[in-house]
């Protein structure tokens, strides 16, 4: 049950056509999508990104045997960081236009997430697919979920949707921002800004 950016764009072809039947198919995965829907109003993408997602947990635990085995974790600047992650956006955009302009194309395309390679597949994939996952794990081993944080176009079409989100969770202290920043200073996904 591991949704993706065909999940995404199967849902946006699915309502532009007026049929969505073809997701009965796949229980498990309509149950985890229809769950990220509702959480969505409530969470944002937090509850699959931070919670579900098996690729960002992968990565998570490359991150966590680095730190262990001694390997530096790199910060990117702030500015840098911030136009980077408008890459995924580009991203989405990108193969949702694929999706209904060229399908064949996208088809290709949405070979930018690495999950059915890392996770479907267990690796027993093609080499160039099985190299870019390979290479995307590493550079995370170096950047706190550099995946999900600058390519990842589900992550990105989830934030998107997340912006319905009906209640704020955060509760906020009056010392928040000022003088505090501990939050901002520990968050390692950079999520939370000065």
């Amino acid at each position: 049950a591991q949704l993706s950016i065909v999940t995404l764009t199967g849902l946006l072809k699915g309502l532009a056509a007026g049929e969505l039947g073809f997701f009965l198919y796949d229980p498990p995965t309509l149950i985890v999508g229809g769950f990220t829907l509702v959480t969505l109003l409530v969470w944002g993408r937090g509850a699959f990104c931070g919670w579900l997602c098996p690729f960002g947990a992968l990565q998570e635990f490359v991150a966590l045997l680095a730190r262990r085995v001694g390997l530096p974790e790199f910060k990117l600047d702030e500015t840098l960081d911030r136009r980077l992650e408008r890459l995924k956006y580009a991203v989405l955009a990108t193969i949702v236009l694929a999706a209904f302009a060229l399908p064949m194309a996208a088809d290709a395309l949405v070979g930018v997430e690495p999950f059915k390679t890392a996770i479907t597949l267990a690796f027993a994939a093609a080499w160039p697919a099985v190299l870019y996952a390979v290479l995307v794990l590493a550079a995370g081993a170096f950047i706190y979920k550099a995946f999900c944080r600058y390519l990842c176009p589900l992550g990105a079409g989830l934030a998107l949707l997340g912006r319905l989100r009906r209640w704020d969770w955060l509760p906020r202290r009056d010392a928040c921002g000022r003088p505090c920043q501990l939050c901002r200073h520990r968050c390692q996904y950079h999520a939370i800004e000065r």
